[in-house]
């Protein structure tokens, strides 16, 4: 699979995937309880999927749900996409959004680890090529922190949340990657089906979210969802929970070496370039300048050099 076509995938399921942060801000502010705009997101995500394998191919969805059932990784997956989002949606309504996409990108820099704890490694220069990435995320910040006034413990619990999320998610996707290909050998190999296609992990990806987003709420008891939510959710569940992460999904399972995987996950840097224009849009905030197009223009660079970073040498 040529990297060029697989940077395409992540660039563009990165457009779709930034509606995140730019709904979950306006939702944040809205007073929506952000447990609940992380469960209603796999909600909508399981009942669209679960009707389009339903009127598609019954038996496949009587397969895919045997499946989940019989393999550990699946709730394991969602279990871990769960707490990721979480994360992200608390943050949205303590933290500015410019914090939030900011932090997030640090994924960036964790999927190297997250391979590596599954015996994978990338070269040297994949590493220098991320770290420009990070840089170039930082710059386009750097204008917005004087934009909004929030004490430095708000700040600093907000970023720290998000550093943790931005690790859990890479693994989660890696753990679904090694089951699907079958190539780890404490990793149950998932059987031909509803698992072959990126839509039917992301569904069973999502079914495994449920089970503790059920124990959180019954725990915790938050306020009923606002009407805002319910619309919120589901448009986030459409464009970022359907569209995006089966792109997203598609791109990284077709990466055949590390460094491509790498630089799929990367691509989600893009989600900056498109939250900025979405909150610049959408909630008239100013366009960038200074810095901050340095910044994105690092990021563009970045992103024309991963698609002649490619190597044999890599395994």
């Amino acid at each position: 699979m040529s990297l060029r076509l697989l940077i395409a995938r992540g660039l563009l399921a990165s457009m779709f995937l930034s509606s995140t942060f730019v709904i979950n801000r306006y939702l944040g502010v809205s007073g929506g309880d952000w447990l609940w705009t992380g469960a209603l997101r796999f909600i909508w995500v399981s009942i669209m999927l679960g009707l389009w394998f339903f009127l598609r191919d019954r038996r496949m969805l009587k397969r895919g749900i045997l499946e989940f059932f019989r393999n550990w990784v699946w709730i394991t997956a969602g279990t871990l996409w769960a707490i990721a989002y979480s994360i992200v949606c608390f943050s949205a309504s303590y933290v500015p959004g410019w914090v939030t996409a900011a932090a997030w990108q640090t994924t960036i820099i964790a999927t190297p680890i997250a391979l590596a704890c599954f015996g994978r490694r990338i070269p040297m220069k994949g590493f220098l090529l991320l770290f420009l990435l990070i840089a170039g995320v930082v710059l386009t910040q750097v204008g917005k922190a004087g934009e909004e006034q929030f004490s430095t413990v708000t700040i600093t619990l907000g970023v720290a949340a998000i550093l943790v999320a931005a690790f859990v998610w890479p693994v989660a996707n890696q753990l679904v990657k090694e089951c699907v290909a079958g190539s780890h050998g404490m990793i149950p190999p998932a059987p031909q089906g509803i698992a072959e296609t990126s839509i039917g992990r992301v569904f069973l990806m999502s079914i495994g979210t449920l089970p503790i987003f059920l124990l959180a709420v019954l725990a915790f008891a938050p306020k009923m969802p606002t009407s805002d939510q319910y619309f919120g959710t589901m448009a986030i569940a459409v464009s970022s929970g359907v569209v995006g992460m089966s792109l997203f999904l598609w791109a990284r399972q077709d990466a055949k070496t590390p460094l491509q995987t790498s630089a799929v996950d990367a691509m989600q840097s893009g989600q900056i370039i498109f939250s900025i224009l979405g909150e610049s849009i959408f909630f008239s905030g100013r366009w960038p300048d200074g810095w901050e197009i340095v910044g994105l223009l690092i990021v563009v660079l970045t992103i024309v050099l991963f698609t002649f970073s490619e190597t044999r040498k890599m395994r």
